[in-house]
C-alpha cells in the first residue's frame, strides 16, 4: 500500500505542475466575477433561514439513524466474533464494481419500466419514502444475522466458516446496496433539480451541511459501541468503508 501510495502521489504531483506550467487561463470578463466570500455566506445564510430548507434539514439530519447500527457496526460485529477479516475484505472489494453500477441501473429508463421507480420525476425523494422501510428491514435481517452468527463462533480447529454464511451475508450486502443506491440516486436527482430551477438551496445545503449531516449517526454509534469495550478503529472503518 505505501509504493502504491507513494507512486501515485508523484502522478498526482507531476500532472499538477504540467498543468500549472501549461495552462493558461484567460481574464475572467467583469460581469463573470464572482461576488465575495461574505456575499455567498449571507446568502446562504438567508436560506438556510427558510421554513421548507429547515424543513429538509430536518429530515437529512434524522433519516440515516434507524441505518447506522446495520451500516457502521454489522461487519465489525461480525469480525469480532471470528469471520476472518480478510473474507469480509475480499466480499467489501467484489461488492465495489457493483456499487459503480447500480447508480447507472437505478437511473436508467429500464428501471423505471421493470420497478415503475423513476428519478426524474418531479418528486424523485418520494423514492426514499418507499425504500425507507425496507432497509429498515435490511437493518434488523442483518442484526438477527450478525446474532446467529455468533452461535457459530469459536469454530472446532480446522474447521471452517461454512459457504452458507457466505451466501448470505453476499445476499444481505446486495440487497442494502440496491436499496442504498436508490436512495443515493435519488437524493442526487433532488439536488440536479433545485440547480436546474437556479436556486441556492442546493448550495446552501451542500456546502454549509451536506459534509457531516449525514456521518454523526454513524459517529454516535461507533462512540456507543465501542464505549462498552475494545474497540479496533481500524478494522471498523475498513469494514465500513464501502457504506461511504
Amino acid at each position: 500500500l505505501g509504493g502504491f501510495m507513494s507512486g501515485w502521489s508523484v502522478v498526482y504531483f507531476a500532472t499538477t505542475v504540467v498543468v500549472w506550467l501549461g495552462k493558461r487561463e484567460a481574464a475572467t470578463p467583469a460581469d463573470e466575477v464572482p461576488e465575495s466570500a461574505l456575499v455567498v455566506y449571507r446568502q446562504m445564510w438567508d436560506v438556510l433561514n427558510l421554513s421548507a430548507v429547515k424543513r429538509l434539514l430536518a429530515i437529512m439530519f434524522t433519516w440515516k439513524v434507524g441505518f447506522a447500527a446495520a451500516d457502521a457496526i454489522a461487519a465489525l460485529k461480525l469480525m469480532e466474533h471470528g469471520m476472518p477479516k480478510e473474507h469480509m475484505a475480499t466480499i467489501s472489494m467484489g461488492m465495489t464494481p457493483v456499487m459503480m453500477i447500480l447508480p447507472m441501473i437505478v437511473a436508467s429508463p429500464i428501471f423505471e419500466r421493470y420497478t415503475g421507480l423513476s428519478t426524474a420525476g418531479k418528486r424523485p425523494l418520494s423514492l426514499c419514502a418507499m425504500v425507507y422501510k425496507p432497509r429498515l428491514f435490511m437493518g434488523v435481517a442483518s442484526a438477527a444475522f450478525v446474532y446467529h452468527v455468533s452461535d457459530l463462533f469459536p469454530l472446532p480447529e480446522g474447521a471452517d466458516v461454512p459457504y452458507k454464511v457466505y451466501a448470505v451475508l453476499t445476499l444481505l450486502s446486495l440487497i442494502g446496496a440496491v436499496f442504498m443506491t436508490i436512495m443515493f440516486v435519488a437524493q442526487m436527482a433532488f439536488f440536479a433539480r433545485v440547480v436546474r430551477n437556479n436556486d441556492l438551496l442546493v448550495i446552501a445545503v451542500s456546502v454549509s451541511v451536506k459534509p457531516w449531516i449525514f456521518v454523526w449517526p454513524r459517529i454516535l454509534t461507533r462512540l456507543v459501541v465501542c464505549t462498552g469495550g475494545p474497540c479496533n478503529w481500524r478494522h471498523l472503518h475498513d469494514a465500513t468503508e464501502h457504506h461511504h
